[in-house]
Formats: C-alpha cells, sequence, structure tokens
C-alpha cells in the first residue's frame, strides 16, 4: 500500500482527522479564490495601489449584499478620459453578480429593473449627475443616493388606478465618472482615482471573446464558494465588532469587505486595514474644500468688526489674510472671486455696501447670520461629542482562523486605535465601451 493509500485509509477511520482535512483545504480555497479574482482584474488594468484586493472582496460581496444592512458604492473616477474607468466596469461585468452595465437609464427603468433583477449595477458617464439643472438626473440620483441602505425604497403610482406601490432600490452599484461625483454619491462610496497607463506598465489586451470562458468559469465558482458560505458570512457580521480606526460612514462601507475577507482569507485581515486607511485617507484629502467652506465661515465670524453691520470685500480678505495659521495667508490664495465662490452655496453673496469711505462691494453680515447658526456652532458640536463618544475597538470572531487583532501590527505599529473588524449599524446614519486593445500611454476603454 502506498503512503498516500495509507493516509486515505486513516482518514476514513478518523472521522475528526478527515473534517479538519477538509476544513483545511475549504480554507485554502476560499482564500484561492480572492487571489485569483485580484490576477483577473489586475492583468487587464493598472490599478492605484491598496485597491485590487478591496476590489476582489468587493466582487464577492456582491453575491451575498443583502445579507449587510448597507452595501458599499464603487465610484471610479479620472482627471480626463482613456484611464479605464470603463475597462473596469466591463472587468466587474464579467465577475459580479448579475451585472448590469449601462448608460444613465430612464427613471422607471432603474427602479423597475434593480427592484425585479436585483442586479449589480454598473453605471458610466454620470458626470450628468453633477448638473442641478437636469431633472432627469437628479430624479435618478435621488434613487442612488437612497439604495445603499437595506429595505431603502421608493413609491410610485402604477396602473389606471394610480395605485401606489413601492420599488426596493438596494444593489450593488458602481459608478465611473471624469472628475468627480455629487458629495452624495461621493459619501457612500469607496473611491478608487484611476489614472492613464504609463508605458512602462504592462497588461494583458481585453479581447472580451478570449476573456468570456474563464471569466464565466471564475463567475461560477465565486457564486458557489459565496453560496455556500451564507451562513458564515451572516454570523461574521452578527458577531463583529466595530472598525474603530474608521469614521461612522467609512465603517458602514467597509464592514461587508471586512466581513468577507474574515471568512475568505483572514490572514489577509491587516492588509485590508492598510487598504482602507489608504482609501479613506485619500477621500479625506479630496474633500478639503468643504473643510476650507466651514473654516472660511468660522473665520470670517471670527473676523467681522464687532458692530459693524457692512464689510467691505477687500477690508474683509485683509483680515481673513491677516489671521495666524490660517490657511487664508499662503496656503490658499483667496481674491474677491475666490471668496464670493466659496461663499454662494452657503446662500451669501457680495452686494454694494454703503460705508463711510464710499460703496464699494462687500458684505452684509445679516446674510451670514444664518449660516453662523447652522454651520460654526454645529461644528464645535459635532467635534466635542465626536471627542466625547471616541472609543475603543476591536475585532474578534471565535469561528474565524484569524482576525485584525492577530495581524493589524504588520500595518501599524500603534495599537491604541482598536483593530479592523466591522458592526452592524443599527439605524439609518446621515452621509456621498472602450476601446479594445488599448495602446501605450493609456489604459483601455475610458
Amino acid at each position: 500500500m502506498s503512503e498516500r493509500e495509507e493516509v486515505a485509509q486513516h482518514l476514513l477511520r478518523d472521522p475528526e482527522a478527515r473534517e479538519s482535512v477538509l476544513e483545511q483545504r475549504r480554507a485554502e480555497e476560499k482564500a484561492a479564490l480572492v487571489q485569483e479574482v485580484e490576477k483577473f482584474i489586475t492583468q487587464y488594468l493598472v490599478l492605484p495601489g491598496h485597491v485590487a484586493l478591496p476590489l476582489a472582496l468587493w466582487v464577492l460581496a456582491t453575491y451575498a449584499f443583502s445579507l449587510f444592512d448597507a452595501f458599499p458604492y464603487l465610484a471610479v473616477l479620472s482627471p480626463v478620459k482613456r484611464c479605464g474607468k470603463t475597462r473596469l466596469l466591463e472587468v466587474l461585468e464579467l465577475l459580479c453578480s448579475r451585472p448590469w452595465l449601462t448608460l444613465p437609464p430612464s427613471e422607471a427603468a432603474l427602479f423597475r429593473y434593480i427592484d425585479t433583477v436585483k442586479p449589480t449595477l454598473l453605471l458610466d458617464e454620470v458626470e450628468i449627475f453633477r448638473n442641478p439643472k437636469a431633472e432627469r438626473a437628479q430624479w435618478l440620483l435621488a434613487i442612488l443616493n437612497a439604495g445603499h441602505r437595506k429595505g431603502a425604497s421608493i413609491a410610485r403610482c402604477v396602473g389606471e388606478s394610480n395605485k401606489v406601490q413601492k420599488f426596493d432600490v438596494y444593489c450593488p452599484k458602481a459608478f465611473a465618472a471624469i472628475e468627480s461625483l455629487p458629495d452624495t454619491l461621493a459619501d457612500r462610496s469607496i473611491i478608487i482615482h484611476m489614472q492613464r497607463k504609463r508605458k512602462t506598465d504592462k497588461t494583458q489586451r481585453f479581447n472580451l471573446r478570449r476573456v468570456s470562458r474563464p471569466a464565466k468559469l471564475l463567475q461560477e465558482e465565486i457564486a458557489r464558494l459565496v453560496g455556500s458560505e451564507k451562513k458564515a458570512l451572516r454570523e461574521a457580521y452578527d458577531q463583529a465588532s466595530p472598525l474603530e480606526f474608521l469614521e461612522d460612514r467609512e465603517e458602514d462601507l467597509f464592514t461587508p469587505v471586512f466581513v468577507v475577507c474574515a471568512t475568505f482569507s483572514p490572514s489577509r485581515l491587516g492588509e485590508l486595514k492598510g487598504c482602507a486607511l489608504a482609501l479613506t485617507g485619500a477621500k479625506a484629502e479630496a474633500d478639503v474644500d468643504d473643510s476650507l467652506g466651514l473654516r472660511l465661515l468660522k473665520d470670517i465670524s471670527q473676523v467681522w468688526p464687532e458692530g459693524q453691520r457692512y464689510i467691505s470685500t477687500e477690508d474683509l480678505l485683509s483680515r481673513l489674510r491677516g489671521l495666524a495659521e490660517s490657511p487664508w495667508q499662503t496656503g490658499v490664495e483667496l481674491t474677491p472671486r475666490k471668496l464670493a465662490w466659496m461663499l454662494r452655496p452657503f446662500g451669501v453673496t457680495s452686494r454694494t455696501v454703503r460705508l463711510e469711505s464710499g460703496t464699494p462691494r462687500g458684505y452684509a453680515r445679516e446674510d451670514f447670520i444664518p449660516c453662523f447658526s447652522s454651520y460654526v456652532a454645529r461644528e464645535v458640536k459635532q467635534v466635542t461629542q465626536a471627542s466625547i463618544d471616541a472609543g475603543p475597538g476591536h475585532f474578534s470572531d471565535p469561528k474565524q482562523r484569524g482576525s485584525v487583532s492577530d495581524v493589524e501590527k504588520s500595518v501599524s505599529p500603534n495599537n491604541d486605535a482598536g483593530c479592523g473588524g466591522c458592526c452592524t449599524s443599527e439605524g439609518t446614519k446621515e452621509g456621498k465601451g472602450g476601446k479594445k486593445g488599448g495602446g501605450n500611454g493609456e489604459q483601455e476603454g475610458s
């Protein structure tokens, strides 16, 4: 009898040993699946750092999105065209659960298809959403804003009797756009910033006819393994602890990704934590203009002359530039036009004001009073409350071989911030076809 046959006979006689071997093989199979999805995606695209692992886990999660209270959107952005946005959506179309790759459809088509099919929506060329005057786009945007939470629905009158019917709009979604998305969509998204491929970057040509068959086999394997692990995913989700190193909204976004990682490849939780920190850090930097707007209001409230009803634009700019350690001294070139542009979203506009020195362009204090009440006082309150609410957290799931706690030291030497876990968030929190072949210096697709 050969050694292999002896091992087989031993496993037949010892059920516990056989179960242990099968469990180990299954764990290896799940971890290998994550790597295989990563490999498939990256062979056709040059992705930014820290993106491949979360992207692969997101693909797996689309097969179990109904288990989660909220599901992250993907926002695929680039500064110009031909950076690989459309190509990434095309690759995701081959792997995700029930993919629907399309341009912005009609409102009725969108909510009816989501309610019926529960697809993974892959929406290309969504720059139209940034136009507030495009009524159709704004109706679509309202549906998409609601659809990242489980149970989200919209009501419409249907039939000759105009009976009110609710349509479920919760499903996985990914968007591709040049430059940016509306803030409400971006706030609900894991953001991927694509760049045009350099001549030194090497990727395989994306030929749909050649890649369809291996992609189909991989898609079937994803569906099989995720389907068999739904009970484990549900238990991991129910028992997981908060991701203390992320803000509330970012924790909502990354929780499904961490749950899938803990179930399929627990040894990579530390790597995923590093990816999440990098992606959320880049997202926070992109929001700097928003924070500058609040800073501007706060500084104006500080420098406004006491008892003075009006102030000229030049005087206000001079006072702002004179603030110690303010961004208006060197960091931001604050001109009259820039000042007006930053204040316009808050409903404040310049006017001709009557002063002792004349009638220059300037601002009235009465226009700022609602802003000071709504934003300046609220900002201080939110910061104070955040400091009070901050607390430790950890990830612990006794049914998993690994946890973020076990491996987070490989990412950061500081363990004080808590370590990668995930939690079920109760309730609603308020917040966000390319060319085939490609050429040197360009990603395939747009």
